[in-house]
């Protein structure tokens, strides 16, 4: 994954955001942004519900959906989405 120069929007300094998938990648993602101090992970979607428990389980203030329209329409504060799902979910 790559992390790239980024202008931080947030109060508290920090880059809000939010995942569209949490499965195998995804979640490696999210557990590298997670412990990152330089970024806020507001929100998480995924249809696999499994998936957003072990997610609920980490932090239970992170909002959790299994549609990503839900997500993106969900909080305006994000700043940045993280895309990671399989290339034959976009077909």
């Amino acid at each position: 994954m790559f992390v790239l120069n980024v202008i931080l929007f947030s109060m508290d300094n920090r880059l809000n955001i939010s995942f569209i998938g949490v499965g195998l990648a995804g979640f490696s993602h999210f557990v590298d942004l997670f412990f990152d101090d330089r970024f806020n992970i507001i929100s998480v979607a995924d249809i696999d519900e499994s998936k957003l428990l072990k997610i609920k389980k980490l932090s239970p203030e992170i909002e959790c959906y299994t549609s990503f329209a839900e997500v993106i329409q969900s909080n305006d504060k994000v700043d940045s989405f993280i895309l990671a799902i399989p290339p034959k979910a976009l077909e």
